[in-house]
């Protein structure tokens, strides 16, 4: 069965559980978050990054999938525990913690089975260690 996919994006977002001020957000993006040749950044805030919309049965459109580690004990978010470290030596700010979380943006006139098919057989999250999170995209949510 063919999939109606028009087009797909990635891009990665950084949780950090601190609350930054955008001064530093912006310090952080243009220092060791994103590579200014190729790449931009954007302070979303305290935008919550894991929070799971209701979807009407019958929503039909794009969707964007959340794929992050899960916080459990002894399942560790390498990539974010370095990126931690790595901004604490640079900038001698401590950090309590900093998750990364990879975003697919998946455009197309897709049902919600289509888009859980299409995350299944590309495998975007290990169900062990990775949760995915699953948002319609619209006026609501971007």
């Amino acid at each position: 069965m063919e999939v109606p996919v028009d087009s797909v994006g990635t891009r990665t977002l950084y949780f950090f559980s601190d609350d930054l001020t955008p001064e530093q957000a912006e310090r952080y993006g243009r220092v060791l978050l994103a590579d200014s040749v190729v790449e931009d950044f954007k302070f979303l805030g305290d935008t919550p990054v894991y929070e799971q919309p209701v979807v009407p049965d019958d929503y039909s459109g794009s969707w964007r999938v959340r794929v992050g580690y899960k916080q459990r004990p002894l399942i560790m978010d390498n990539w974010g525990e370095a990126t931690r470290d790595a901004l604490e030596r640079i900038f001698g700010e401590s950090l309590e913690s900093v998750r990364k979380i990879d975003e697919y943006e998946i455009r197309g006139d897709l049902s919600r089975e289509q888009i859980e098919r299409i995350c299944a057989e590309e495998k975007l999250a290990d169900g062990k260690v990775q949760s995915r999170v699953i948002i319609p995209m619209g006026d609501d949510n971007g």
